[in-house]
């Protein structure tokens, strides 16, 4: 029995996705899951096959990754700012054999699918009909609700790079085992399956498609921001009462930069792990999250494993030693310590700050590497 289906028979009536003011349980989640699998099947849409996914972030873009995997195929979330040349290239490079477009993007849809040898489905996520295009409703309506029977695994996915030393490179990951994935998401502390996962990031991202995933392997809720929005990103945590996410530094930047006054309109004192990457942080941004939300900030980056604990001038008054990917010592770095990990600060406490710099290094399509420190260290 794979996860969504766990969950559905485990806890029926629990959200799986909030989007906006639709809120869908486990049961009605695993049920449209699998009607679309099977609808995906009927068109001929096989294991190992891609389907590009190019739609704004929402409930319908989750569920088709989700039916996609459940085949055993690969979905490939597409760039929303790519040019008709970049699209028609991706889809063309990617074998992809079925496109989910959102009405943003059907103009470009409109002027390339001639151009992609392989691409014989364009499936509509909107409002909008095209008379050679089919609706996810209609797949919906016509999918049997039968259980799938889905490969073990988290299945996988393919990103494609920017491009910018020539033409964007597909990196395909093969399906990982979920208890690979546990000890690194128990260091991040996104491992209840109790939590509430804001997706705030664009889903064509590696990091916040991947963190979606996860929360879903563990049962928790993900809630979907279709556009980030700062103000109504602290709305929607004190609304659903979101414990973790991901976010790229522009995005934290957005938070911390916001009036003092609308920052104080807001109850965010249930998040519990923010996950930063895709860029350095500034060190000005982290210490303003930490003030703010308190010691729950965790980054990672590419090459180092290693936590740091920062106190309120940046003092440096420890080390700790930082391992490779491959779990080898490098020997040590300087860290700025404060207290004991043991004893985190508590909101609203002055003095201390913790950052956990968590890196990672992808060998196989799977996260490689060990932490330095126990989860102890984490609490």
């Amino acid at each position: 029995m794979d996860a969504i289906a766990r969950y559905a028979e485990l806890d029926p009536d629990a959200p799986a996705v909030i989007d906006g003011e639709r809120r869908v349980s486990w049961h009605d989640y695993h049920l449209a899951r699998n009607r679309l699998a099977h609808a995906l099947g009927d068109l001929d849409v096989a294991a190992g096959e891609h389907v590009v996914l190019y739609a704004h972030n929402s409930l319908d873009v989750l569920l088709a990754a989700a039916a996609v995997r459940a085949l055993g195929a690969i979905p490939v979330p597409m760039n929303h700012r790519l040019t008709a040349e970049e699209v028609a290239y991706i889809l063309g490079d990617s074998d992809a054999v079925a496109l989910f477009a959102g009405d943003a993007f059907l103009p470009i849809v409109e002027r390339v699918r001639g151009q992609a040898p392989r691409l014989r489905h364009v499936v509509l996520l909107g409002a909008e009909r095209r008379p050679w295009a089919r609706h996810v409703d209609e797949l919906l309506a016509a999918g049997s609700p039968a259980p799938v029977a889905a490969p073990p695994g988290l299945g996988g996915s393919m990103v494609y790079t920017a491009g910018t030393t020539g033409k964007p490179k597909g990196a395909r990951r093969r399906a990982t085992d979920p208890a690979a994935m546990l000890p690194r998401l128990a260091a991040l502390h996104c491992i209840d399956p109790h939590d509430v996962h804001l997706v705030a990031g664009p889903l064509y991202h590696s990091a916040p498609g991947a963190f979606a995933l996860y929360a879903h392997a563990l049962g928790q809720t993900v809630v979907v921001l279709r556009k980030f929005d700062a103000e109504d990103a602290l709305r929607v945590i004190e609304r659903h009462r979101c414990t973790t996410t991901f976010m790229a530094p522009t995005l934290l930047k957005r938070l911390v930069d916001l009036p003092a006054a609308v920052r104080g309109r807001y109850d965010v004192s249930s998040m519990r792990s923010i996950v930063v990457a895709a860029a350095p942080c500034p060190m000005r941004v982290k210490e303003a999250v930490l003030a703010w939300f308190g010691p729950v900030l965790y980054e990672f980056c590419s090459l180092i494993a290693l936590v740091v604990r920062l106190d309120h001038v940046g003092r440096t008054i420890g080390r700790l030693p930082v391992l490779n990917v491959y779990g080898h010592e490098f020997g040590s770095l300087p860290s700025r310590l404060q207290g004991s990990a043991d004893q985190p600060r508590h909101r609203g406490e002055e003095p201390s700050a913790a950052v956990h710099s968590l890196v990672h290094g992808r060998r196989q399509g799977i996260v490689s590497g060990r932490w330095p420190c126990s989860i102890s260290c984490f609490r």
